[in-house]
């Protein structure tokens, strides 16, 4: 029986195996500059004091690279839930921006940016450094340094992606901090948080996958393993294929649908598409056809693109921190209505979504949280939570 070329190119990407080889007969996939690593996250804080930092982040290669581009992202996310304006926006100045690849070890290359050892990054603007010439295997572990300083304020990470054993560190000043983009250790003293490329690109042949949605997406109160994933979809895809986590906590589809463009631009770098919103919009009295709609409209701006979108967890309350089911309570009876509804659409296939992940349906029995303690509080899932929603998406479908 012959394969397809969208079966092969999936089989052999979850194989760790260059979709370039085929047999004969099957057309490779065409090739597109896109995500080849994981652990991409966008900044969704500022510190206003602390102007200055150097950071050291790990990622995996998805694809053999030899030649590869990072993006730095002088701009921050805000949901809809912690700002009215939902907006994607600088931190008001411009940054300067040194950076380099760590590969293997204690092996520096320095990143170029438009020929010049630094970069001069616009307030508001995300910068794409010169093409990096090194050789890194599919699977191989490596790390990306900055030096970042600002005189306004330095965007970084929500708290909870910085995984200091196996090697992500942050470190923070108000002044004076010397440069450790080409070597030295960087002593984190903001526990938790850290920075990212917002990608890390190159001409590849395998699917990739861009994140849109808030704090679930985004992977709050997940917890590391050595994979380095956190998240219902990275959890789902990383093992397999590189990604691009745009989740931003707090955030609802409607306020996407206000503030959008920077996000949009880095999808761009990914051959499928995750919608994960709907709690937030839930607790701020949206209605499911508002919630339908929105998802529609988002998966509009990805024309091309495999689109997959999740079904929505519960909105829960318990008196015994959800080790119980008997203890537990919706948090609204028209909250739920709404997420029913949504849920039933979403589940019935919809219009330009290519499958649905019923993520919903892994943690939930009757409308409430499984036990024990697949959340933390009614809202986000624990590790073990996160794991079993993973599941809900088949990485065959990442096309």
């Amino acid at each position: 029986m012959r394969v397809s070329r969208r079966e092969l190119v999936s089989s052999l990407a979850i194989a760790g195996i260059s979709a370039a080889i085929n047999p004969k007969g099957v057309q490779a996939a065409p090739r597109y500059l896109g995500q080849v690593a994981t652990r991409c996250w966008i900044p969704q804080e500022l510190d206003r004091t602390n102007r200055q930092f150097n950071s050291r982040s790990w990622h995996f290669a998805r694809d053999s690279i030899s030649t590869f581009r990072i993006a730095f992202p002088n701009w921050y996310a805000i949901g809809g839930n912690t700002d009215p304006q939902g907006i994607e926006r600088g931190p008001g100045s411009p940054a300067i921006v040194l950076a380099s690849i760590e590969y293997p070890a204690n092996v520096f290359t320095r990143v170029m940016w438009n020929g010049a050892p630094s970069a001069f990054v616009k307030d508001g603007e995300t910068a794409l450094s010169d093409p990096i010439n090194l050789s890194i295997p599919n699977g191989s572990k490596f790390y990306v340094r900055f030096f970042v300083s600002c005189d306004a304020a330095v965007p970084f990470t929500l708290k909870g992606i910085q995984n200091a054993a196996p090697g992500d560190a942050i470190n923070f000043a108000s002044s004076g901090l010397v440069d450790k983009t080409m070597g030295g250790l960087i002593e984190s003293n903001k526990g938790g948080f850290g920075f990212t490329p917002a990608a890390i690109i190159a001409q590849t042949q395998l699917p990739t996958v861009a994140i849109l949605g808030d704090s679930i997406a985004y992977g709050s109160y997940d917890a590391f393993d050595e994979s380095g994933d956190v998240g219902i979809v990275a959890r789902a895809v990383g093992p397999s294929f590189a990604y691009l986590n745009l989740a931003c906590g707090h955030d609802r589809a409607d306020k996407f649908m206000d503030n959008h463009s920077r996000r949009v631009a880095l999808a761009a770098y990914a051959s499928s598409v995750v919608i994960q919103y709907g709690v937030n919009d839930l607790k701020n009295g949206r209605t499911a056809e508002q919630i339908l709609a929105d998802r529609s409209a988002i998966a509009g701006f990805f024309a091309g693109k495999t689109i997959i979108e999740t079904t929505i967890t519960p909105l829960a309350k318990s008196t015994d921190n959800f080790l119980t089911r008997s203890n537990q309570s919706l948090l609204s009876e028209a909250q739920e209505a709404n997420r029913i509804f949504a849920n039933a659409a979403v589940r019935g296939g919809r219009p330009g979504f290519a499958h649905f992940a019923d993520t919903s349906n892994a943690v939930e029995e009757d409308g409430l949280f499984r036990v024990p303690q697949v959340t933390p509080d009614g809202v986000h899932l624990t590790r073990e939570g996160y794991l079993m929603a993973a599941k809900a998406l088949d990485p065959t479908w990442v096309k």
